[in-house]
Order: structure tokens, then C-alpha cells, then sequence
């Protein structure tokens, strides 16, 4: 319950005294091991989820858990069999099959993912993390039009769903329909989501209506927040906000780190207002396959 409130520290002290009275507590590992993962601790949570698993091996709990932190160190594969032992103990444990999903996902095993995330909905339907990823996983696929069911049933279930309606808006955007994107993007602003990608889209789209006062505010807007994103997102800023000259510096040191591909940057519409320099074709040729690297 404290973890529910966001007072992880207090949870964490309750299970630490429960494991001080009973080291054998299989619950109180486990649900150390959750909120760890909940505070992004996930080596710690690796080892509570591994007393656990070291009371019961089959505890699908815990083998759900320490699939979750794994997927949080990037071990994908290592997630996937332990979320796959939880499904073989509880078919029908919902949880797992999202977690294999997401993993999958991050493999770039999409249409599994897909399977996996239709999965979790069969069986809860109304679970909001699964249907949100769902979108996005058609997002990557190409397949804007049916991305937007799975978004839609969440704001639908949630309308201050913040990911949705910014998920939402960006498949309306790469579908042409610029006024019905900006309506989304302006609700998700409206209810708090401060992101740069989103105001960068804004700006794009209202220059594109020929709305420039509402595209200088949606710049300064993303200016506030700038400073801390990486190169190739502040290079997608300073060229939908009329900078060229630094946009082509920060989409260099961008392709240099190997933020972006060259192929992506090249169809990224945010660079549509230099797209027809040469400098942009020149850059872009100079670090796509078969290229030499710059210095």
C-alpha cells in the first residue's frame, strides 16, 4: 500500500523489517524487489527477486519481477525466459505477458510484441499500460490507421492519459491530418505534458497552416526546455524554428554520436524547413551506409 502512494522509502523500511524478524518471508523479497524496480534500482531488485526465486523457483511472481528488472538493464532475452517460466506456472497471468511484450518490443520482434500485448488485453482488457504500447508497436510497424483503435480506447478509458494523446497525435501527424494532430497535441498540452518533440510538432504544423504566431509560442515554449535534450532533437528544434545554421552544426555532432541514422534524419519531416538546402542532402550523404564517417 505505501509503495501504491509513491512512499517508497517507508515501504522499503517495512520490508527490510520484515526480512530482519524472517529472512524467509518469500513476499516481503518480492515486493522489495517491486518497488526497487518502481525506483529504477534494478540491480538491487535483481537480488531480492533472486531470494525469492531461491525460496521457490517457481514463484511467478518473482519470476515476473525479475524479468521487469531485467528489461530495465537492458538484458532482453534473459527477461523473456523469465517471463515465459511465469506464463508456463500462470497462463493467464496478465502481467508476464506485457512484460514479454515490452522486452520483445525492444528487440525489435514487433509483431510478437503485438501478439504478446493482445495477449494482456484478452485478458484485462481495460489495462491502459498494454493498450498504450500496443499503438505504439503499430507506430513502428507503419501502421498509423490502426495504431489510432489502441490509442483512442485509452484515452476513451482515460482522457488525461498523457503518452496516448501525445501517441495519438503523432500518427495523425505522419497521416497528413495536421489540423486533428494539433488538436491533440494542444489537449495533451492543456493537461501538462511538458515534452519538447511535442512543441517541436507544434511548431511544425502551425507554420505549416500558415498559424506563425502560434508557431513562434510553441518555440519559445521549447526553447524553456531545450537545453538538456540531445543534439539530434535540439538540430529537429532549431530547424523547424528558422535556425539553419545551427540546426546543420547539431544534426552533425548528432550523426557523429550516432544519436539518429542518417536514413531517418533524411525523412524526418522536422527538417522539412532545410530540406531543400544542399547542405542538408550534403550532410546526410556523408554519414549514410557506404560513406566515409566525419571527422
Amino acid at each position: 500500500m505505501l509503495a501504491i502512494l509513491g512512499k517508497y522509502d517507508e515501504a522499503l523500511e517495512c520490508y527490510e523489517k520484515a526480512l530482519n524478524l524472517d529472512s524467509s518471508y518469500i513476499n516481503a523479497w518480492n515486493g522489495k524487489g517491486s518497488v526497487l524496480v518502481d525506483l529504477g534500482r534494478y540491480l538491487k531488485a535483481l537480488s531480492c527477486y533472486n531470494m525469492a526465486l531461491k525460496l521457490d523457483q517457481d514463484y511467478i511472481y518473482a519470476l515476473n519481477g525479475k524479468g521487469d528488472a531485467l528489461r530495465g538493464l537492458g538484458r532482453y532475452i534473459d527477461a523473456i525466459e523469465c517471463y515465459k517460466k511465469a506464463i508456463e506456472g500462470s497462463p493467464n497471468y496478465m502481467l508476464a505477458w506485457y512484460g514479454k511484450g515490452k522486452a520483445l518490443d525492444e528487440l525489435g520482434r514487433i509483431e510478437e510484441a503485438i501478439e504478446h500485448f493482445d495477449k494482456a488485453i484478452e485478458l484485462e482488457s481495460k489495462y491502459l499500460p498494454a493498450l498504450y504500447d500496443k499503438g505504439n508497436s503499430l507506430m513502428k510497424l507503419g501502421q498509423m490507421k490502426e495504431a489510432l483503435g489502441p490509442f483512442d480506447n485509452v484515452i476513451e478509458l482515460d482522457p488525461k492519459y498523457l503518452p496516448a494523446l501525445y501517441g495519438k497525435g503523432n500518427a495523425l501527424d505522419k497521416l497528413g491530418q495536421a489540423e486533428e494532430a494539433i488538436q491533440v497535441y494542444e489537449k495533451a498540452s492543456e493537461l501538462g505534458l511538458k515534452l519538447v518533440a511535442l512543441y517541436i510538432a507544434l511548431a511544425r504544423l502551425y507554420r505549416k497552416l500558415g498559424q506563425e504566431a502560434d508557431s513562434i509560442e510553441a518555440c519559445k515554449s521549447a526553447r524553456d526546455l531545450i537545453e538538456t535534450e540531445i543534439e539530434y532533437n535540439r538540430a529537429c528544434f532549431e530547424a523547424v524554428c528558422g535556425s539553419p545554421d545551427a540546426a546543420f552544426a547539431l544534426l552533425r555532432t548528432a550523426l557523429e554520436k550516432k544519436e539518429q541514422t542518417a536514413d531517418w534524419a533524411r525523412r524526418d519531416p522536422d527538417f522539412e524547413p532545410i530540406r531543400d538546402d544542399p547542405r542538408f542532402a550534403a550532410l546526410l550523404d556523408e554519414f549514410s551506409p557506404g560513406a566515409e564517417m566525419g571527422p
